[in-house]
């Protein structure tokens, strides 16, 4: 009898480990790199470091830039990971404020930024165009070149080198969105987007293949705060046609904008309802959004998301969040490579410090780059990090028939049994050790199982 019971509890030890096998096929996560932070720089002093923004150029070389203090201003720093670890480069050197730089890199190494600087006037939106070599002495343009205030710029570079921009402005009593391009060695005049009576702030910005231009923004009515959008060719600038994209009761901010080669628009966003963020998800055409998706599923708190579509359409989003209310905020990354439905959100870091405004980026292999803003000891520094493998790869659909045949056949065979060993007829010279020799748990995720001949 004894031998009769070992004989079975062998066999649920291996149907159990065959159900934990083909769970493990489901288990895959993206496989993040310890974090690093890019300021472990020896002899340099540089503190309060925050909005980093990335590019990953076509050499899988990471470029960062962001506003930090070396006295007692803030100026925009640079750094990249050319020779295997980060070194930096000061881009502004003045009296003044300069924060939330944007950054694009071309194919040919030229740097593209934006920034916003406090000036008498309230704020500019500067624009710098150089080598790496020469970024210590090439000198900024004043792109707003006004007497009012000027914030939160975003930069886009289209196939042909021009560069683009977007900024919220207040020349009007009240804040509008503007844009303008490069023509040249000037800009043009900027040219209002927005034309609303409601505070339009946070703009994203996308150039297309043809060269179209979209931008979204939030925009704060009477009631509360909405998700616009509008596109425009680069010829007409015909910026008429907004669409209101959430038109809901909750307050909508920080759009992150992307078209991909499909022609399709997608925005993440954040929607807070009383006093929790959730990271929303939007796609369509410019006159037909489908219906938002929830992608945080967050217990607390989702904002500041940043987005980026790979060549296969697919949408990855990282933001910073936090599940429970008083925790410290952490970095998360979800995307819908698997199915159209994203995957439940995965934690880049740690909460040792608050984590915030991450930037996404995705390289030529599909491995996925990230920056963020982390606060330790009470001191902001920038934090990198990058997957190991692609994320942009679908893993090949599980077969779920045959699974299904496989986990239902396994299940009778243990009724049948467990019915003879009660009856006391079970099999004598079974080897149960040999019913699941081996399992094999692949990439694609097809489960193998290799009977084994009888002794």
């Amino acid at each position: 009898m004894e031998k009769k019971r070992a004989g079975f509890k062998k066999f649920l030890v291996v149907f159990l480990s065959f159900l934990f096998l083909l769970n493990g096929c489901f288990a895959v996560k993206a496989g993040w790199k310890t974090p690093t932070d890019i300021m472990e720089i020896s002899g340099v002093t540089v503190f309060d470091n925050r909005h980093p923004c990335l590019f990953v150029d076509g050499n899988g070389v990471s470029h960062v830039v962001w506003s930090g203090k070396n006295g007692t201003d803030f100026e925009i720093f640079y750094a990249n990971n050319l020779g295997g670890s980060f070194s930096y480069k000061v881009v502004t050197d003045n009296d003044k404020d300069d924060l939330k730089p944007r950054l694009v890199v071309d194919s040919e190494g030229i740097l593209y930024m934006v920034w916003q600087e406090e000036t008498e006037n309230g704020g500019e939106i500067f624009y710098l165009e150089s080598s790496i070599g020469n970024l210590s002495s090439s000198e900024p343009i004043n792109v707003s070149n006004n007497v009012f205030e000027d914030w939160n710029p975003s930069l886009f570079v289209d196939g042909e080198g021009i560069a683009h921009i977007v900024w919220q402005g207040n020349a009007t009593g009240d804040w509008e969105i503007y844009y303008t391009k490069k023509t040249g060695e000037s800009f043009l005049t900027p040219v209002n987007v927005s034309k609303s009576p409601l505070n339009d702030m946070y703009p994203s910005l996308y150039v297309d293949s043809n060269r179209d231009i979209h931008v979204a923004w939030n925009g704060y009515g009477d009631k509360d705060s909405e998700i616009y959008y509008v596109k425009s060719s680069t010829a007409a600038l015909d910026f008429s046609n907004l669409v209101n994209v959430t038109a809901n009761d909750f307050d909508d901010y920080y759009p992150s904008l992307f078209v991909g080669l499909d022609g399709l628009i997608r925005i993440a966003w954040e929607l807070y309802e009383e006093d929790r963020g959730e990271i929303y998800y939007i796609k369509g055409y410019s006159g037909n959004f489908f219906v938002p998706v929830n992608v945080s599923k967050t217990l607390f708190e989702g904002v500041h998301p940043s987005i980026f579509v790979d060549l296969n359409g697919k949408s990855h989003i990282v933001w910073q969040g936090k599940e429970e209310k008083g925790e410290k905020r952490g970095i998360y990354f979800s995307n819908n490579v698997e199915e159209e439905l994203f995957k439940e959100p995965e934690k880049v870091s740690g909460n040792q410090g608050d984590e915030e405004f991450p930037s996404l980026f995705l390289d030529k292999e599909g491995k996925a780059h990230i920056v963020w803003q982390k606060n330790v000891d009470g001191e902001y520094k920038i934090y990198y990090s990058e997957t190991a493998k692609s994320v942009t790869t679908p893993k090949k659909g599980f077969p779920w028939l045959w699974a299904g045949i496989v986990i239902a056949s396994v299940t009778i065979t243990i009724v049948l049994l467990y019915y003879h060993y009660k009856k006391g007829g079970i099999m004598k010279h079974v080897n149960y050790s040999q019913l699941l020799q081996e399992a094999s748990c692949f990439n694609d995720g097809i489960i193998i199982i290799h009977p084994s001949p009888q002794a």
